[in-house]
């Protein structure tokens, strides 16, 4: 049974959510936090503030049934550190620092440098696995978390303020999405089933809709007239390539 959960960078976007899941879910919770970090968090909840190294982590890691690694993109390059100190420390399970997309998703050659990052720490955390069965790994993918998305990149379609859409390609075709209380609720169940969900990634989602479907659910719920414009995924990677051409990041 895994009870004691120890989270790093609960600060996040991500980890805020999967923090406040696993307290309500009545998990034992420390927050592990680098040693300069002024985030608040929330009361009652034992904080370690340490540094990022295999040692002092392998320290704070101590005595926990599980740790879910949640720093975000930056923390990915750190993933062996995160593993290695778990393991040496006896933790049970790693949720490691992956919410995204499944492994072997179709990328574009853009983000290869990204997902081959990610596919070494999985890779890595299995290897792991395979030589110590004492320590297991879960990897959950949930995709971008839809409600961060519409609300900072009106540009993947929807511009609640203005009341315009853009819809690309096929309106009618279906696509997944995960809040951040899903991805929340998702750690809780990786932890409350560690036999079914040990050594492997597990897919998530909160919502299945079209873009037909959410344009109708944003007309029903702001009032006015929207303007929408058709356009399609490849004008829109075309464009966001001579953006990076011309520097802009």
């Amino acid at each position: 049974m895994i009870r004691r959960v120890a989270i790093v960078g609960a600060s996040g976007n991500l980890s805020k959510p999967i923090t406040a899941a696993l307290i309500r879910a009545n998990f034992d919770v420390t927050i592990i936090t680098r040693e300069d970090s002024t985030t608040p968090h929330p009361p009652g909840v034992h904080i370690i503030r340490t540094s990022y190294d295999l040692q002092h982590l392998t320290h704070a890691f101590a005595n926990q049934d599980a740790v879910v690694c949640a720093v975000g993109l930056a923390g990915v390059v750190m993933q062996n550190t995160f593993i290695d100190a778990a393991e040496a420390a006896g933790v049970q399970r790693s949720i490691i620092d992956d919410f995204g997309w499944e492994p072997d998703m179709p990328n574009l050659p853009e983000l290869d440098a990204r997902f081959a990052e990610r596919r070494a720490g999985y890779a890595y955390a299995q290897a792991k696995a395979a030589t110590n069965p004492g320590f297991t790994w879960t990897g959950i993918a949930s995709g971008s978390p839809i409600d961060r998305v519409l609300r900072l990149f009106p540009v993947m379609g929807f511009d609640v303020a203005d009341r315009k859409a853009i819809t690309y390609d096929d309106e009618s075709e279906p696509f997944t999405g995960t809040t951040r209380a899903g991805i929340g609720a998702a750690a809780e169940g990786v932890l409350q089933r560690p036999e079914q969900t040990a050594n492997r990634f597990v897919k998530v989602l909160s919502i299945k809709i079209c873009q037909n479907e959410l344009l109708a659910a944003f007309e029903q719920a702001v009032d006015g007239d929207w303007v929408v414009q058709g356009s399609s995924a490849d004008a829109m990677i075309a464009a966001g390539r001579e953006k990076l051409a011309d520097g802009d990041r």
